[in-house]
């Protein structure tokens, strides 16, 4: 069963799933319904999702903090947080906040908005313009009546571009996943290929904090390559040195990692709670690929070739 909120007056309806989830897989079962995780922008839609929040359990919301801002309630007046589609929101609206620097994900309750480590389990509730209905279903409702609402699965979701286990990330709109198979570096894209995928590719700060969101800790191949075995140690160093594992330049100016390239051509991601480093590796090293995709990504198979015929170029000199 799905609890309906909300009127066509409104802006949005709010639809309580009734389940628990970590943030990421929060976000991806209202996806599965052409939906998103729920978006409060004031002290009127924060009502409305406590009216369908019967147990008051706190509940994910899009909200996040990427800035790691800290403040409690009046001291966030004037102070913004981000929203799914990167737009800023202002927290002036709200009254009762309390927001830790060190926790990205926000979930709300009982009209109060606070951060969470975003691998806790919270209630998912989802959010839609009145212009979304669950497919054959005409409904009705009153802000102070949910209604409840048989839910066939969707065959309009905006989503179905989604590999299978990926997520998407609110930063750049793209989908990520981590391959539980290990692999030398020449074959790194063909596995995500398999996926309808491509290797990773970090071009700005926007993918990096993309790939720690969706992928969490671990060491993964990424399209990246040091074609001339030349030692560099910071992204100012690197940023022309590099090479993604198509032949592009590697844009490597204000990411926020640490760099350890030494004389050795294929380069690995390396994440764990202390830091984040593009390290360099031996290409015949076994690891999981970091797997990007995007809605409009076509065929990435294309370029599997491309990118054999340019690392073997350089891996045989």
């Amino acid at each position: 069963m799905l609890f309906l909120s909300g009127d066509c007056g409104s802006d949005q309806s709010y639809y309580n799933l009734e389940v628990f989830a970590q943030h990421p897989q929060a976000r991806s079962k209202c996806q599965a319904l052409g939906l998103n995780l729920a978006t409060p922008l004031s002290m009127q839609d924060l009502d409305k999702l406590d009216d369908i929040n019967y147990d008051d359990n706190e509940y994910w919301t899009e909200i996040r903090n990427f800035g790691g801002l800290a403040c409690v309630d009046d001291d966030c007046d004037n102070r913004e947080l981000t929203t799914a589609d990167n737009q800023t929101i202002s927290l002036t609206p709200f009254g009762d906040i309390a927001i830790s620097s060190h926790k990205q994900c926000v979930v709300g309750r009982d009209e109060r908005i606070i951060s969470k480590e975003c691998d806790h389990e919270k209630q998912v509730i989802c959010q839609s313009s009145c212009t979304w209905f669950p497919p054959t279903f005409s409904i009705s409702t009153s802000p102070s009546t949910p209604t409840e609402v048989d839910v066939p699965p969707s065959t309009s979701s905006p989503f179905t571009c989604q590999p299978m286990m990926s997520i998407l990330s609110p930063i750049n709109s793209k989908f990520y996943k981590a391959l539980n198979q290990s692999t030398e570096f020449l074959d790194a894209n063909q596995v995500c290929v398999a996926s309808e995928m491509e290797l990773a590719s970090i071009q700005s700060d926007e993918d990096l904090q993309s790939v720690l969101e969706t992928l969490g800790s671990g060491s993964f191949w990424v399209s990246l390559y040091n074609p001339n075995l030349v030692p560099c140690d910071s992204s100012l160093t690197c940023s022309i040195k590099l090479r993604d594992s198509f032949g592009q330049i590697f844009n490597s100016m204000g990411l926020s990692a640490e760099f350890q390239i030494t004389p050795k051509r294929c380069i690995r991601l390396s994440i764990n709670a202390t830091f984040t480093r593009f390290e360099s590796e031996d290409c015949d090293a076994n690891y999981p690929s970091a797997c990007e995709s995007t809605c409009g990504l076509g065929t990435p198979g294309i370029k599997v070739s491309n990118m054999h015929m340019y690392v073997t170029s350089f891996y045989w000199n």
